[in-house]
This record gives C-alpha cells, structure tokens and sequence, in this order.
C-alpha cells in the first residue's frame, strides 16, 4: 500500500508541478483539478448527475472529484473514469 501512495503522490506532484503550491489533488483548487484531473466525458455526468439528486455543493462535487482522481492514481490510471 506504501507504495501504491508513493508512486500516487509523485503522480500528483508531476500533475501540478506548473502549479503554484498545491502539489497533491487534496489541495489543489477544484478549478485547477477540473482543467489537469484528465475527467472522462462519461466520469463527468455521472457526477454532475449525482450532485444535482443528491444537492451537492460546488464544495462537495469538488471534494468527491479530488477522491475520485486520488482513487484513479491509486490505480495509476490517467483518466479519471466512471468507476472512480
């Protein structure tokens, strides 16, 4: 598990290296996740979806975005996908 999360956060921080500060997707800005976290179209709707049934706010959509693109590095996949 050690080194599933290494290789995830060294993911993150090549992930934003251009960025200023924020070198893991927890704290990144959700803006910022949204232009660099590489979200599938179909990943993309099913979440808005479940935001509008569920009420989320723009704080909980990015949060459970940030999860989902921390659970995709976890499985070193680039793209975040619905199953995320």
């Amino acid at each position: 598990v050690r080194e599933r999360v290494q290789r995830a956060r060294e993911c993150q921080r090549a992930r934003y290296a251009a960025t200023p500060a924020p070198r893991c997707n927890a704290h990144v800005p959700g803006r910022t996740l949204e232009r660099l976290g590489h979200v599938s179209p179909e990943a993309r709707r099913l979440l808005v979806s479940a935001a509008e049934r569920l009420w989320l706010s723009a704080r909980g959509f990015y949060r459970v975005l940030k999860v989902a693109r921390t659970i995709a590095d976890l499985e070193d996949e680039p793209v975040v996908s619905a199953v995320h």
